[in-house]
C-alpha cells in the first residue's frame, strides 16, 4: 500500500498515527499486520522540493490526498481516497481478506 500524502496536508498528518499504527499492529487482533500476508506500507509525499507533483504520483494519477493504493504484484487492485481512520482500517482490513483467499 502506497500512502500518497503531502507535507502540507492536515489530514495526512491526522491519518499519519493510524497509518503507523496499522503498519504496527494490524486493524484489530483478527487482522494483525505481519510479512506473512504480504502488505507492505510505504508513504510517498507527492510534492517535490519545487513544489511540482513527483513522477510517481503522476502516472498513477494522484489529484487529491490523502490517497491510498493497494497493490498486488505491481498492479493497483484498489484506491481509497478518505481522511476518515475507520474507512482507512477497513480498507486494509478488506484487502488483507481478499489476498488471504487469493493465496
Amino acid at each position: 500500500m502506497i500512502d500518497f500524502y503531502s507535507s502540507s496536508c492536515g489530514a495526512c498528518k491526522y491519518l499519519l498515527p493510524q497509518v503507523i499504527n496499522l503498519c504496527k499492529k494490524g486493524c484489530e487482533d483478527s487482522c494483525p499486520v505481519d510479512d506473512s500476508w504480504g502488505i507492505i506500507f510505504l508513504k510517498h509525499n507527492v510534492r517535490d522540493d519545487y513544489d511540482e507533483l513527483t513522477d510517481l504520483a503522476r502516472f498513477y494519477a494522484i489529484r487529491v490526498v490523502p490517497s491510498f493504493t493497494f497493490f498486488q504484484n505491481g498492479s493497483p487492485i484498489k484506491h481509497l481516497l478518505t481522511r476518515d481512520k475507520q474507512r482507512l482500517q477497513e480498507a486494509v482490513c478488506h484487502v488483507r481478506e481478499w489476498l488471504l483467499e487469493r493465496s
